[in-house]
């Protein structure tokens, strides 16, 4: 299940994801699911992208880089290997 927390989509457990899409900002044009090469970002029921497979991301920055509307944020890599190493 997806919910949203504060504009962007976050899976529904207590980890924190590596991608953050803002809705609010989205025009929903799809360049993101289109051009993320691991497919973790897919369109919901509702048009927004969402991360469908947050463990894939490999953090490229490929979505966030061609984002037109600058909806995407990725956490940097040391952060997420932090996470990694605390669990």
């Amino acid at each position: 299940m997806i919910i949203r927390s504060t504009g962007a989509f976050k899976m529904n457990n207590d980890k924190e994801e590596p991608i953050h899409i803002f809705s609010s900002w989205c025009k929903q044009c799809g360049i993101c699911t289109a051009i993320c090469p691991k497919k973790v970002l897919e369109k919901g029921p509702d048009g927004y992208p969402y991360a469908a497979r947050p463990d894939d991301c490999i953090l490229c920055g490929m979505c966030e880089a061609h984002c037109p509307d600058y909806a995407i944020t990725l956490k940097a890599k040391r952060e997420v290997k932090e996470e990694e190493e605390h669990e």
